[in-house]
């Protein structure tokens, strides 16, 4: 009582007290970013544009409804970067689109890809505005009317975020194509840049050729240091330039396979499976239940199982089950349905009475094409003409030009009526009726084939063989124990591995904070969070908790994994050590080029190359500098080049090209013709130019942005 009559006399002070507090607290929160486990709500920038945390995930909620969730959120976030380079690019230069123009790209006449893309047919790509017509009531009435639709089941529940996402997409589409085309037109090739292109597509030259393979020199005779690595990145310096950081995770894998006692015990459970299999009531129940498969129709033998094809074909009786046996991973039990002998192939034709509505014409009641097919019928057995009455009266796009006619028929092709009548109850010459889920048939059988082949019909139980629960708990305890026995470190990790026949270390890609894959590993968040691990761990530091796989298709964990850190590349120009296992047969190429060229000396001929190497003389004829890729040789620039700058009947000196080593031999002296295609050649450049920079012109606007990027944040707190 005495503490609570002090509060009350100073409440004045409480109060300042309490709100210095809070104050502190907030300020906290704005200095120290993501400190004590915070997490920003901006997860990025582009230039001065913030992705703000919820809105990107209300946004995700929205547009994507299956599908891997990392892609998604990894395609989202690349939509992001896009839109914000783009829109900060335009809006630098007072390019924009219009609210008029967003209107007619949404609701027509001029529709956008995108909405293509959602509304339009999926095999023609038209958009029906009739489908567009309601939304855009809804939308043009505004928020109230929105959310009454939402209210009312009009319009889904996450309409107003979807909407807004694809007006966004709308607009950064217009405003990139209106980019490409201001920098496209701004390309022009000169009078004297088209002339020498025209040119050189008409002067041309014959040669003669030897080309030394790499192969020449043994792969143990070369040796590829870091420096001549280091030198060949820096000469090629623009394709190894990392744009962040990279790290690499090593790890174990601890697989789960069943044993031998989990395949005996299923064995014993399908047996006792077996006898009820054969005295089910309902085939189709039993199956059912068991997450089996019952044959539509009966099937030849090129369409079973060669393990079981013999006993169902020959030697089981109906009703009887065969197994259990064994089928790629699963245990299977197979009961024969039905056995019958059947024509290999028939003829008929066919009238088609459909009940679904036809183009100009409502649908139509099933006792009304039965009516109708009656009719038909009637007419063609008085002698009426198929080609005339299909052509007229038959909804079968496939058939009816051809007076109805269908040729070589396999049993099973049709609907089961139309089936039953084709193979095994309708008389060749007789004309039926049949209803089926299209509508009513009128058909003929025209003929059967001579030869026939039995066809069984089959149900068929099938159990994959898992880990047992005991099996998975085993493998998890190994690995349990092999992480706290030699987890210390990687280099403990690598030697007790090494000392282990059934383990071996593995080693990711490199990968960037956000990446999500690993390729034997797959997506998902034990991935990612392997990731977060490798990118806070120093390096060689073992994680100290096991990561678990699981198998999405037969529910049961089918990995336990360990993973340690490895090495890390720091942004910018890679150094040898981080690209050795790519770069090293590149280089060693170059080495053993070198190598053949220091051999070759002063050949007299390309004969005695020939004999040297053991090699032919090959020749190219109609060469020109406008050839992109030479006849049995592919893309070789400096061949290209050698070839019109070494006089006629002269040997070059050696080339060192992409897939070997060539000396060359100009037969023929340059016809140094003048070209009068002059536009050609100018439409030519400029198409090729145009085209590079629509291509490259996001990419080039990504490069000079100023992008921070942190959605690792939440994941790696």
């Amino acid at each position: 009582m005495a503490i609570l009559s002090k509060i009350r006399e100073n409440t004045i002070l409480v109060l300042v007290v309490i709100s210095l507090g809070i104050a502190l607290f907030v300020m906290m929160d704005m200095q120290g970013g993501n400190q004590g486990g915070a997490v920003r709500p901006a997860m990025g920038e582009v230039g001065d544009r913030s992705v703000d945390r919820n809105e990107f995930e209300r946004t995700l909620s929205a547009v994507f409804s299956g599908g891997d969730p990392f892609q998604n959120r990894d395609q989202l976030w690349n939509f992001y970067l896009s839109e914000g380079v783009i829109l900060n690019e335009s809006e630098a230069i007072g390019l924009e689109v219009s609210e008029q123009e967003l209107q007619q790209l949404t609701f027509g006449p001029n529709y956008s890809p995108v909405i293509r893309r959602n509304f339009g047919n999926p095999q023609t790509g038209q958009v029906d505005p009739a489908q567009l017509a309601p939304i855009q009531e809804i939308v043009e009435q505004g928020d109230r009317a929105i959310q009454d639709a939402i209210d009312q089941r009009q319009l889904g529940p996450s309409f107003r975020d979807f909407w807004k996402y694809q007006n966004r997409e709308i607009v950064a589409q217009r405003t990139q194509e209106k980019l490409s085309a201001m920098v496209s037109r701004a390309l022009y090739a000169p009078s004297w840049q088209a002339q020498e292109v025209a040119n050189n597509q008409v002067n041309t030259r014959n040669l003669a050729y030897v080309q030394i393979p790499f192969d020449e020199i043994d792969n143990a005779d070369v040796s590829v240091s870091d420096a001549e690595i280091d030198a060949y990145i820096a000469e090629n310096r623009s394709l190894y330039v990392r744009p962040e950081e990279q790290r690499v995770l090593n790890y174990l894998v601890f697989d789960v396979f069943p044993s031998v006692q989990d395949s005996a015990d299923l064995r014993t459970q399908m047996l006792g499976e077996k006898a009820e299999f054969e005295s089910a009531d309902s085939d189709s129940s039993f199956v059912l239940t068991r997450n089996g498969t019952i044959d539509a129709n009966t099937l030849p033998r090129a369409q079973l199982s060669d393990v079981i094809a013999d006993e169902l074909l020959e030697n089981m009786e109906v009703g009887q089950v065969y197994g259990p046996y064994v089928e790629g991973t699963a245990y299977k039990l197979t009961k024969l349905l039905e056995r019958e002998v059947l024509a290999e192939t028939a003829n008929s034709r066919h009238i088609l009475i459909s009940t679904q509505p036809q183009p100009g014409q409502p649908a139509i009641t099933m006792d009304e094409a039965q009516s109708r097919a009656d009719s038909l019928a009637r007419v063609l057995r008085n002698g009426g003409d198929w080609d005339v009455l299909a052509a007229e009266f038959s909804s079968d796009p496939g058939s009816k030009d051809k007076g109805g006619l269908y040729e070589d028929t396999t049993p099973g092709s049709f609907v089961p009526a139309y089936d039953n009548i084709l193979f095994r109850t309708g008389n060749i010459g007789q004309i039926y009726t049949a209803e089926t889920q299209f509508g009513v048939h009128v058909i003929e059988v025209l003929s059967r084939s001579a030869e026939t082949a039995p066809r069984v019909k089959t149900a068929t139980v099938v159990e994959p063989i898992i880990p047992s629960n005991n099996t998975e708990e085993q493998v998890r305890q190994r690995a349990q124990g092999f992480l706290a026995e030699h987890g210390s470190d990687m280099e403990s990790l690598r030697e007790a591995a090494d000392n282990t026949p059934d383990l071996s270390i593995q080693r990711s890609e490199a990968m960037t904070i956000n990446g999500y894959s690993i390729a034997n590993l797959g997506i998902g968040q034990e991935v990612r969070d392997m990731v977060c691990f490798a990118f806070s761990a120093r390096t060689g530091e073992v994680s100290d908790r096991l990561y678990v796989f699981a198998n999405t298709e037969e529910f049961y964990n089918d990995k336990y994994v360990i993973a340690a850190q490895g090495d890390v590349y720091p942004a910018g120009l890679a150094t040898a050590a981080s690209l050795r296992d790519d770069l090293t047969p590149v280089v060693a190429n170059r080495l053993k080029g070198d190598m053949i060229a220091s051999q070759i000396g002063q050949a007299g001929s390309l004969a005695a190359l020939a004999q040297q190497f053991s090699v032919e003389i090959d020749t190219l004829s109609g060469v020109s500098m406008a050839t992109p890729s030479l006849p049995n040789i592919g893309t070789e620039p400096k061949v290209l080049a050698a070839a019109f700058s070494v006089a006629t009947q002269q040997l070059s000196s050696p080339v060192i090209g992409n897939n070997g080593v060539y000396v060359l031999q100009p037969l023929t002296e340059l016809s140094n013709n003048s070209s009068g295609n002059l536009p050609g050649a100018r439409t030519q450049i400029n198409s090729t130019a145009r085209t590079a920079a629509n291509n490259a012109l996001l990419s080039a606007l990504r490069q000079n942005s100023t992008i921070t990027d942190d959605r690792a944040d939440a994941d790696c707190q």
